[in-house]
């Protein structure tokens, strides 16, 4: 069921803005920055100009260049629609296929979210309860197959209500909307105890560069569990850039791609989704958590490991 009112007017979340500026301001923005630094050792000011001006082209592009990070909509078409548009791809600009099919962190990303749902059927039994934190259109759970259970709770916990309409639309398409319940809530306020047999969450930690506040975060989640209970979540590793140690495993990672990718993102977007954080790093944060038990699943580049997380019974 939907809340029926908001339980607080929200101007932008960690990761999106609710209200976006105009993309005419935002490009102007963006070249009079490229302009003012100046030409880049790989790249010319001109050449990323008309990069910025490349993204205006598609819709996808102009979301990244206002918000510089996804909403719910955005990421469902990323790793759950985009990999589907065998017959679509050819229609796109050269530049948004990028964005869908080469960009490597986008690769890991939809290979992440693969094995999120492989995690997660593994643990679908009769009477289960859900919970994906921050739900989005919330297809990681709404797509489970549910065939061998009587009865399951999928629950949906987002601050931005425009996710959970979303999410109510996706699910009545699908077919599931008995299914769901949906709560307008802040994740590091879930104020849940026990409620959840399965926590499903991306996308909050990666934006976040409080080490501090991932904790606060995931001692939320292991507080939301029943005994025994899993935590199902990400994080994105160092990359390959000067004076750090990165796990990323660069002989699968296409080197053009990668560049492009730092230029886009880095160099011109300045992206939201750049806490990153290695393996040891993670492994402190959820011992401190309360997570003596995990497991970290690495995607093939070891890009976006997935950790499961189980709160002891």
């Amino acid at each position: 069921m939907m809340p029926a009112e908001p339980v607080q007017v929200i101007e932008h979340t960690i990761s999106h803005q609710i209200n976006e500026p105009s993309i005419e301001e935002v490009v102007a923005a963006a070249k009079a920055m490229i302009l003012e630094r100046g030409d880049l050792p790989y790249i010319s000011a001109a050449e990323q100009c008309r990069l910025v001006d490349g993204m205006c082209a598609f819709e996808f592009g102009r979301f990244l260049l206002k918000n510089k990070g996804l909403n719910g909509y955005w990421t469902h078409y990323l790793v759950v629609k985009a990999p589907k548009m065998e017959e679509e791809k050819e229609k796109l600009s050269e530049l948004e296929q990028f964005f869908l099919f080469r960009a490597p962190t986008a690769l890991a990303t939809q290979e992440r979210y693969r094995i999120f749902q492989r995690e997660m059927q593994k643990r679908v039994k009769d009477g289960c309860v859900f919970a994906s934190v921050p739900c989005g259109m919330m297809a990681d759970l709404i797509d489970l197959d549910l065939s061998a259970v009587h009865h399951a709770n999928l629950v949906g916990i987002d601050i931005d209500q425009h996710a959970l309409k979303d999410a109510q639309r996706y699910a009545e398409e699908k077919g599931r909307a008995d299914f769901i319940d949906l709560r307008a809530a802040d994740a590091w306020e879930l104020n849940c105890h026990e409620e959840f047999d399965v926590v499903t969450s991306n996308g909050l930690n990666i934006y976040e560069p409080s080490d501090q506040k991932v904790v606060l975060l995931f001692q939320q989640f292991y507080n939301a569990l029943k005994p025994g209970g899993v935590l199902i979540t990400s994080y994105l590793s160092i990359p390959p850039i000067p004076g750090a140690q990165s796990d990323w495993r660069l002989i699968e990672v296409n080197g053009k791609d990668a560049l492009l990718q730092k230029i886009l993102f880095a160099d011109i977007l300045q992206v939201k989704w750049q806490a990153y954080r290695s393996r040891q790093t993670m492994e402190q944060i959820l011992k401190a958590s309360g997570f003596d038990t995990f497991e970290i699943i690495e995607d093939r580049a070891g890009i976006f490991p997935v950790i499961v997380a189980k709160k002891q019974g």
